[in-house]
């Protein structure tokens, strides 16, 4: 009976503390969305600057549905590889897993009521929108909703949104996208000049954002929120895979992430030291976090034999982890620091019990430099 009552006790203070409480997805407040959110007129005056933009709705059958219901994947495929510049239809549109793949020096617009949704699929791998190995890509107000909700099956993760690899020069404009079963905006394969201008990444199983190969990236008001389903749960991961990738020169500016399920922000950055040389710049500049387990956490690695072929530094600007559930900025205890510098400008708008917390982890990390 003793050992029944320190069990239940012992159980409900970790529900108490947040650990043991299942995930509740929580709706973004209005005022957060406000730099994500494109508004009519902005719209309309991207259609204005392009009128050589073709409306897409001119590659769809004469009987079109426009509820979403219908499978126009190969007409709106068709419009995308006879055109360089398209407007799509402003109303849903229904695509399977083959997904849509953009070309070179292409420019894609979506109107207010424009999204591409995904068919329910089995698959366990696909990209709704493609940009693989091309350049000159804009893409502007993409709305792409997946199929986390409905999937077919409950296996694998790599169901992408938007999914980029080894393309140059592409720049998303006030992005939505939710629900898909891996990650919301994926960026590998030395991916360079990618400038995200807003972005609403929600509900996504794997990661809101993932960056795992790719330099000269800078994200702009990016908003993660309940990122829940299966590990990391971040709203924005910088993982390579291993010492042959690069993540390098990567700008975060006001990040918010809301509610996700594990990580707000993770730096991933366990696999990236070995035979190679490898540096890494990583500047997170006034980053907000709610409600997520942990608001930012660092994963240096172990292995210190690596060490040496690695160099760089983390900036974090400013950040405000108070309203996160558990801990404001993790390192594993087990990791020490390896050569990477993490530099910590609090401009004192982080309260005393969160700079408690960081400061445990500066007694055992000898390379986090407060200011």
């Amino acid at each position: 009976m003793k050992l029944l009552i320190t069990s239940v006790f012992f159980i409900l203070i970790l529900i108490n503390q947040g650990v043991c409480q299942p995930f509740v997805y929580k709706d973004v407040p209005d005022y957060l969305k406000k730099n994500v959110i494109p508004t009519e007129q902005e719209i309309n005056n991207v259609i204005l600057n392009y009128p050589k933009a073709v409306d897409a709705v001119n590659y769809l059958p004469k009987n079109y549905v426009i509820d979403g219901s219908v499978d126009y994947t190969k007409q709106i495929q068709n419009a995308i590889n006879n055109n360089s510049q398209i407007i799509l239809p402003n109303f849903p549109v229904l695509v399977n897993s083959k997904g849509l793949t953009l070309k070179s020096n292409s420019i894609v617009i979506f109107r207010k009521n424009s999204k591409i949704l995904l068919r329910p699929t089995i698959e366990n791998n696909y990209q709704i929108l493609r940009v693989y190995n091309v350049n000159n890509i804009k893409i502007f107000f993409p709305n792409v909703i997946g199929d986390k909700d409905k999937h077919l099956s409950n296996k694998g993760e790599f169901g992408m949104g938007i999914s980029i690899r080894g393309s140059n020069n592409v720049k998303i404009y006030k992005a939505q996208i939710s629900s898909c079963w891996g990650d919301g905006l994926y960026i590998d394969d030395y991916s360079k000049k990618i400038l995200i201008e807003g972005i609403h990444v929600d509900n996504n199983r794997r990661n809101g954002i993932s960056i795992v190969y790719g330099s000269d990236i800078i994200v702009n008001n990016l908003l993660a929120s309940n990122t829940f389903g299966t590990s990391p749960m971040a709203g924005i991961d910088i993982e390579p895979d291993n010492n042959t990738q690069v993540v390098n020169n990567i700008t975060l500016n006001y990040p918010v992430t809301f509610n996700n399920g594990n990580r707000g922000i993770l730096l991933a950055l366990m696999n990236l030291p070995g035979p190679s040389k490898r540096e890494v710049i990583i500047n997170v500049n006034n980053h907000t976090d709610y409600f997520s387990k942990m608001g930012m956490a660092y994963y240096p690695g172990k292995n210190q034999k690596k060490w040496g072929n690695f160099s760089g530094r983390i900036l974090i600007n400013n950040p405000n982890w108070k309203n996160s559930l558990n801990t404001p900025f993790f390192i594993p205890n087990t990791e020490l620091s390896n050569n990477l510098e993490i530099l910590l400008n609090t401009n004192n708008g982080v309260d005393r019990n969160t700079m408690n917390k960081i400061k445990n982890i500066t007694n055992i990390h000898s390379k986090i430099y407060i200011k």
